[in-house]
């Protein structure tokens, strides 16, 4: 059986995942900060409800700037 992978998005594939491998790291940094896959889920759709909160719809660019 093959997926019909043309409507994946990262949205999809992250929830999809953080289903599949809950608790399970997903990246650990050099300082010992760890995330799951079901942390990233969780925080991303934090990311999304405050983003929301601030008026940014579907379509809206937004600038990320983060340090090195």
């Amino acid at each position: 059986m093959t997926l019909d992978k043309s409507t994946w998005t990262l949205v999809d594939l992250a929830r999809r995942q953080a289903d599949s491998y809950g608790e399970r790291e997903f990246i650990r940094f050099e300082q010992g900060t760890r995330l799951t896959f079901a942390g990233l889920d969780t925080d991303s759709n934090s990311l999304a409800r405050n983003l929301a909160g601030l008026g940014v719809v579907p379509g809206d660019r937004v600038l990320v700037l983060l340090k090195n």
